[in-house]
């Protein structure tokens, strides 16, 4: 059993002694993982994590899971092998001086490692940890003189 399976084991064990009735974890399910009477997470996601180990979860799935077992949210993420959440990410209050164009542009370097942070799962480090190699990744079409500043220089290289 994984660690994320016996912490929602363990945390439906507790309720129930609690309660003094068994609680299954489909009637958890039910009580606990559900916000206006519709499901935070599918309840096959709570049968895969109970059954075969599953630990790829998001944040949807840590909540119900924590919900469900009485745990916090930062013990789920541990068990799943996910990094904890941290307080409240926010930028330096100079960067409410950011235009529009200049802002999606910071928005998408954000998803951008949001995004590979996900593809790599469990097994990453900190930007600071890890390290590339020059030369990798695809051609660039710039020499380090030549790389664009603004929109125009995109549209029309010299």
């Amino acid at each position: 059993m994984t660690d994320l399976a016996n912490l929602l084991t363990s945390g439906l064990a507790a309720r129930s002694k609690k309660r003094g009735e068994t609680l299954t974890p489909h009637a958890a399910w039910l009580e606990f993982a559900h916000v206006d009477g519709k499901p935070i997470v599918s309840y096959e996601l709570i049968r895969r994590v109970l059954n075969e180990g599953h630990t790829n979860i998001g944040d949807r799935a840590a909540d119900a899971i924590a919900a469900m077992s009485g745990e916090p949210v930062e013990d789920v993420l541990k068990a799943a092998g996910k990094m904890p959440r941290l307080k409240p990410f926010a930028l330096p209050k100079r960067a409410d001086r950011l235009n529009r164009d200049e802002r999606r542009v910071v928005l998408g370097v954000v998803n951008a490692i949001l995004d590979a942070h996900e593809k790599e799962g469990s097994d990453r480090g900190t930007s600071a940890q890890k390290s590339v190699t020059v030369g990798e990744g695809p051609p660039n079409p710039f020499t380090a003189s030549e790389v664009p500043v603004f929109r125009e220089d995109l549209e029309q290289p010299n």
